[in-house]
């Protein structure tokens, strides 16, 4: 099957084609007859497209059936003849809420629904006396006066009811998540719609787990549904939901439910459930290798930045960091400083960490442990390894966090100030005394290329280039660039103060010069070819080269002069 978008047509003619091809019927809620009569009365032109099933019918297809399905969806694509790239408008978002929290968690949801860009409702339990208009549409759910999680796991059964044309995915949160939703089109574009996916993630805290499930993807976190395994929900849920009455929450039945019908959870761990408490700084300076994808409970942590209220700190990353470069958004860059022997890890667009010491690459992508676990608030045990925070104040990090973002063309420039810790002020090491002095990090950045996600995931490059003026001691400038330039470097990796300075010196000027970058960052050769083509002179390119590099020529390891005659006899070529 071709990845074309089964969601163009109008869902609500669409059941009634595929019954002439198979008897696929929707049950009513808990298969009463009561509820058959009250939806009837309530939706009857949906009911008339979309007729209910007998209580005796098989809750499973043979073999047979499904191969007609098959051939209704692949018969539908060719008619359609729509074909595309995931994109914001084949979201559908379904927000769980009420009347009594919307008014005090909408201003979450506020921050990053965008009106007539974003597609989706907020699905409460009765009619609300006013809205705002700020906020997306709601709708009343069917069922309002059911419990919470009954009510709540009905969002997808009912959005899908609707027949909205071209949605591919129905996305379910609650009514304080935050997505990002550029970094969540990024994330569905990697999977095919007219397949059976259900994605998201666990909690962070194993107690949520072991107490729930590790096959479940959280709520609050957010979970993505494709419109093909949304098509068989819909015809076994409310029996479906019926029949594990007995679990606890919304998100825990629809589990049950996919793995009825044989679909596991496909993780990603840029959902974030945050089932922590105290501050989550430790986990979004380390964030993992991912976009970006949302952030729940955020009244129930610290604020992301200090000083500030929580919504208000939330808004400084979103309007700064994701504005700018959403795809980029606290992905974590290693440097290593070895003029000053300085470890330094950068969580862009949110803060700068300086160790006036070596720590592995590993050591720094394992996140500080500044939070305890959600329900007991113990220090154990998390879904990933966490670094306890040292009491001694020689052994933490000097911390700066995002001042201002200045974007340009092809590239932004960060302004991090320092954030200082009275405790780390006790330190009296030489090496803690100079590191003291630095006030500000400046990290410089091409804009991050968004199929950068589809390509296997590589955490980016960072190079410090200070000088040696006085005024570089109250400063660390830093570039970040893909890893993908280092082809074009050393392929052996020596010591671990070398990292950087071995395999990526001299590459200072690719966040200065966009010509260069464009044409250094080409992942193959027929890429690079292709850009090639639009410079006006090659031969200019490789005198540049030349100039460039010339003062520093004899600083360079032989195999990286070796690259830079290969690149310009490539240069030559073309």
């Amino acid at each position: 099957m071709t990845k074309t978008d089964i969601g163009d047509h109008r869902r609500n003619l669409n059941l009634n084609k595929l019954s002439q091809i198979k008897d696929a019927r929707i049950p009513t809620t808990e298969g009463s007859t009561k509820n058959k009569s009250a939806n009837a009365e309530k939706d009857s032109n949906l009911n008339k497209e979309v007729p209910t099933s007998s209580e005796n019918e098989k809750p499973h297809q043979d073999s047979e059936e499904q191969a007609d399905e098959d051939l209704f969806f692949k018969r539908k694509q060719e008619e359609e003849g729509y074909t595309g790239k995931t994109n914001i408008s084949h979201i559908l978002f379904g927000i769980g809420g009420s009347v009594s929290t919307w008014k005090k968690r909408r201003h979450y949801t506020e921050l990053w629904w965008k009106p007539n860009i974003t597609r989706g409702f907020v699905w409460l339990d009765e009619k609300p006396n006013t809205w705002f208009v700020t906020s997306p549409p709601y709708k009343v759910s069917e069922n309002a006066d059911t419990k919470s999680a009954v009510r709540i796991a009905r969002i997808v059964l009912e959005s899908f009811k609707l027949g909205l044309k071209s949605v591919r995915w129905f996305v379910l949160g609650e009514d304080d998540t935050v997505f990002f939703p550029d970094n969540l089109v990024s994330v569905l574009s990697k999977y095919d719609h007219n397949k059976m996916y259900y994605i998201g993630d666990n909690s962070e805290s194993v107690e949520q787990d072991v107490s729930h499930s590790y096959n479940m993807a959280y709520g609050g976190g957010g979970f993505a549904i494709s419109y093909r395994l949304a098509f068989e929900l819909a015809q076994k849920l409310d029996d479906c939901i019926s029949r594990y009455s007995y679990m606890h929450g919304s998100d825990e039945r629809i589990s049950a439910c996919v793995a009825d019908i044989g679909v596991p959870l496909t993780k990603e761990v840029g959902f974030h459930q945050l089932d922590i408490r105290g501050d989550p700084y430790g986990l979004l300076a380390a964030h993992p290798l991912a976009p970006l994808v949302s952030l729940h409970h955020l009244d129930d942590v610290e604020p992301l930045f200090p000083k500030m209220r929580q919504l208000d700190s939330v808004k400084m990353l979103m309007d700064n960091a994701y504005k700018m470069d959403p795809g980029r958004t606290l992905q974590q860059s290693v440097c290593y400083d070895s003029k000053r022997d300085w470890s330094i890890s950068v969580s862009w667009g949110y803060t700068v960490q300086i160790y006036p010491y070596f720590l592995s690459a590993q050591e720094l992508c394992t996140p500080l442990q500044s939070f305890r676990t959600w329900s007991t608030r113990s220090e154990k045990l998390f879904t990933f390894n966490v670094r306890p925070v040292n009491s001694d104040p020689c052994e933490g990090p000097f911390i700066f966090f995002l001042e201002k973002l200045v974007k340009g063309r092809r590239e932004t420039v960060g302004t991090y100030k320092s954030y200082f810790d009275q405790i780390r002020m006790k330190c009296y090491r030489p090496k803690y005394a100079a590191a003291m002095k630095v006030s500000t990090a400046v990290i410089s950045s091409s804009i991050m290329d968004n199929n950068e996600w589809l390509r296997g995931p590589r955490r980016q490059c960072c190079e410090i280039r200070n000088g040696n003026s006085a005024d570089d001691k109250e400063k660390v400038i830093a570039d970040l660039f893909p890893a993908s330039l280092l082809r074009f470097g050393i392929e052996k990796m020596d010591a671990y103060s070398d990292l950087v300075m071995s395999r990526c010196k001299s590459l200072q000027m690719v966040s200065e010069h966009s010509i260069l970058s464009d044409l250094v960052i080409m992942e193959n050769q027929k890429e690079f070819d292709e850009l090639a083509k639009k410079v006006d002179s090659l031969k200019s390119i490789q005198k540049y080269l030349v100039r460039e590099f010339k003062d520093n020529y004899k600083n360079l390891s032989p195999q990286f002069i070796t690259s830079i005659k290969n690149l310009s006899a490539e240069l030559k070529a073309v």
